[in-house]
């Protein structure tokens, strides 16, 4: 089960693209000496003409960028009609970029690359040309097309080279090392980010050395080196804190709590989120506010601080802007309703949860879906009401199903892609090779089963493991009576579900085995007899391998085990049932498709559907009631 962490990597991603432009503006901001007072250059603009003013309107235009980009838009074409009367090329460019950054800021992302694109050709120096270069390749990184992002920096760090534009470089590679960091290659990530801080304090920036910290921190605690990752937040911290930046102190105390949660040390985790919390407000820095206040809400609920934990989700709620709906608000809520069910209030709790089963539904985030699901399992199960229970278990299970296809469905075309090649390997080396059939195919017979046990061997340990971890922490945490009741039913279920695994993978092996038998049986018509002979052998063999009665025995048995009280309720009430019939009625009560119950009983689906017909009207059911869905609902 996925907890509130488990979503740092993701929403770390969405959050990374929601403070893109704001990091993007102020490394721009950094980029720029201020000269001047903002008030003195507007006084000297009062009097200024022709090519004085466009430079002091592109000054302006430095300050005003991150905001006001409508009057930054104004003044900058200002300047450029002045500068086209004038043919000043260097003020022809500046006024360009500032309309590409105006247009930048607010999303328009079409428009700003034109204007980037426009202002490089009035450029003479390889350092402002490389900026047209590298603001162009920030658009494409935050469009996530990396590999354009990339080409463009490769352009723009020539450029720098050329000039040895040491803090330009920086922020090039800077770059680099978030695409990389985006892409999951937190190793590479860091490499990047320390050959950036070494440009940074080569160049005696100090305020963009602590970025590269801070971001090297962020790499490590993504490898699982968080003492190292502590390390370097606190080292950009204390940098921050020296060059008096508030605004980034927040984002570094940030990293330090969460770190220090990651590594179970809460009072640690607890200081430092408190810190930032406070430090963030007081810079306005929202962002980090609502970040801290998610993650300080964790902390508090794991010291059973539940009331301080809802105070912090609140809190939370209250900086959401009402335009966007994010997967950070969907886990706020969730988080919320954990806590509520903590507090023993479960209408409250079962509110949290149905607003955040919406917003995830909205923005379509299946694993925050599932989570979601099987808090509410949980919260319906506390409550007695098993049928909602069971609703959103069934609805977790699907989606969990669904988020494993992909890799069960690239698993199965590697497995399918190999079966191909070894049965055309087998067929070239039939017409080449007569007399090693009987030893090839045995070969492939034995290699399919010798993966299948494996591939068995290794599901059961991965149960037998996950029971085994299950059973360890239900042993520290359930101590009274009613908590031993709830570990029964859990033991109950797990085995229901022990048990439709075993069944589904004998159905499966059936159903291999029977095509496998099918092949075989073609090629006994198309090879000599002493093959033909050995081929039916196999056949025999396959069909000996099916499920048998000491199989069905066992079956019966641990099915019994788990349902002895519903089976004698149903003999009780409609009698006594055939072997054929209790066979059916128990694959039935798994939930089992009628192709895996036709499998396992070794007959058509349309032999499934009769025998079904029978039963039901055994059982005097109506046609319009299914049969399967009244054995699942039948309760002792």
């Amino acid at each position: 089960m996925h907890t509130f962490q488990d979503y740092a990597s993701t929403t770390f991603m969405t959050f990374l693209k929601f403070i893109l432009l704001s990091l993007f503006t102020l490394l721009v901001l950094r980029s720029h000496a201020q000269s001047a007072d903002y008030n003195e250059i507007l006084s000297e603009l009062q009097q200024a003409q022709g090519e004085d003013r466009a430079i002091l309107l592109l000054k302006l235009c430095n300050y005003d960028i991150n905001n006001d980009q409508e009057l930054t838009k104004k003044r900058a074409l200002e300047a450029l009609k002045i500068s086209k009367e004038l043919d000043f090329k260097k003020g022809i460019g500046g006024s360009l970029r500032y309309i590409g950054l105006s247009h930048h800021y607010v999303g328009e992302l079409d428009s700003a690359r034109i204007y980037y694109s426009r202002c490089k050709n009035y450029y003479d120096k390889p350092k402002s040309i490389g900026w047209s270069y590298y603001n162009i390749a920030s658009l494409f990184e935050y469009e996530s097309k990396y590999d354009s992002a990339l080409h463009y920096l490769d352009i723009a760090e020539n450029l720098f080279v050329k000039d040895t534009a040491l803090v330009e470089l920086g922020s090039a590679i800077s770059m680099r090392g978030t695409i990389a960091n985006i892409r999951g290659n937190y190793s590479e990530a860091a490499k990047y980010f320390y050959d950036a801080m070494t440009f940074f304090e080569e160049a005696g920036d100090q305020s963009r050395k602590a970025d590269m910290i801070r971001q090297l921190s962020s790499s490590e605690s993504s490898l699982g080196n968080y003492d190292q990752a502590i390390s370097y937040a606190k080292e950009a911290h204390n940098i921050y804190t020296e060059e008096n930046d508030t605004y980034y102190q927040a984002y570094a105390t940030n990293a330090i709590g969460s770190y220090f949660l990651k590594t179970n040390m809460l009072d640690s985790a607890e200081h430092y989120l408190e810190k930032s919390i406070s430090s963030s407000k007081s810079s306005n820095n929202y962002i980090i506010t609502m970040a801290s206040l998610a993650v300080i809400a964790e902390v508090y609920l794991k010291n059973e601080k539940h009331d301080k934990a809802l105070s912090s989700v609140k809190e939370a709620e209250s900086l959401f802007s009402s335009e966007t709906t994010t997967d950070t608000q969907a886990s706020h809520f969730l988080i919320k309703g954990k806590i509520h069910m903590a507090l023993h209030q479960p209408d409250d709790a079962l509110q949290a949860f149905n607003k955040s089963l919406e917003i995830a539904k909205l923005i379509d985030t299946p694993a925050l879906i599932h989570d979601v699901l099987i808090q509410m399992t949980t919260l319906y199960e506390n409550q007695g009401n098993y049928r909602l229970a069971y609703e959103k278990y069934r609805g977790a299970k699907l989606i969990m199903d669904s988020l494993n296809n992909v890799s069960q469905s690239e698993e199965l075309q590697d497995i399918l892609v190999k079966y191909e090649t070894e049965k055309k390997d087998v067929e070239i080396d039939l017409l080449a090779k007569q007399t090693e059939l009987d030893a090839s195919r045995k070969k492939s017979l034995w290699s399919g089963l010798v993966l299948l046990a494996l591939t068995a061997l290794a599901a059961i340990y991965s149960l037998i493991q996950r029971s085994q971890k299950k059973q360890a922490l239900l042993s520290k945490e359930k101590a009274i009576e009613l908590e031993k009741r709830k570990h029964a039913e859990e033991e109950l279920e797990y085995k229901k579900k022990e048990l439709t695994s075993k069944v589904l993978q004998l159905a499966s092996k059936n159903e291999f085995l029977q095509s496998l038998d099918v092949e075989i049986g073609t090629l006994k018509s198309s090879i000599d007899s002493s093959v033909s002979n050995t081929s039916g052998k196999i056949s025999r063999m396959i069909n000996n391998d099916q499920l048998d009665d000491e199989e069905w025995d066992q079956f019966g048995k641990e099915f019994s085990s788990i349902h002895q009280e519903w089976m004698d309720k149903l003999k009780s009430q409609y009698g006594d049932f055939s072997t054929t019939e209790w066979r059916l009625i128990s694959l039935m009560k798994m939930n089992l498709s009628s192709k895996n119950i036709a499998n396992i009983l070794r007959i058509s689906t349309n032999g499934v559907k009769k025998a079904r017909y029978r039963l039901r009207k055994k059982m005097d059911l109506t046609s319009e009631l299914d049969l399967q869905d009244y054995l699942i609902s039948y309760r002792v």
